[in-house]
């Protein structure tokens, strides 16, 4: 609906934009970076091969030592109360047989 008055339309705009709906996120995929870095034990020895946020979930994906040390990134991602679930996909042996490939999805709660 047109208004004459700027002052109106500006007032009615206002009152429809909710800070719930804000197009600028409060949290980046930087941010969600920084928080899954800091969680992985600093021990461990890890390449991350993708690290992925899009809409509601986080996926990471990369090698490491062994299958404990899968279970120690997730339990320390378990840690951050910014992360309500974290899900394994896919843990398997690397083809030579000198790591582990795991795949993690990460849904956000912040």
């Amino acid at each position: 609906k047109p208004y004459d008055d700027y002052k109106i339309a500006l007032s009615i705009v206002k009152q429809k934009i909710s800070p719930q709906a804000s197009p600028i996120p409060k949290v980046t995929a930087l941010d969600y970076f920084e928080q899954v870095s800091m969680r992985i034990p600093p021990e461990l020895r890890l390449e991350l091969r993708e690290f992925s946020v899009q809409g509601n979930k986080i996926r990471v994906e990369g090698d490491t030592e062994s299958f404990e040390a899968v279970d120690k990134i997730v339990n320390g991602l378990k840690a951050n109360k910014c992360f309500d679930e974290i899900n394994k996909g896919r843990v398997k042996k690397s083809i030579d047989g000198t790591k582990v490939e795991f795949d993690l999805t990460i849904t956000p709660k912040c």
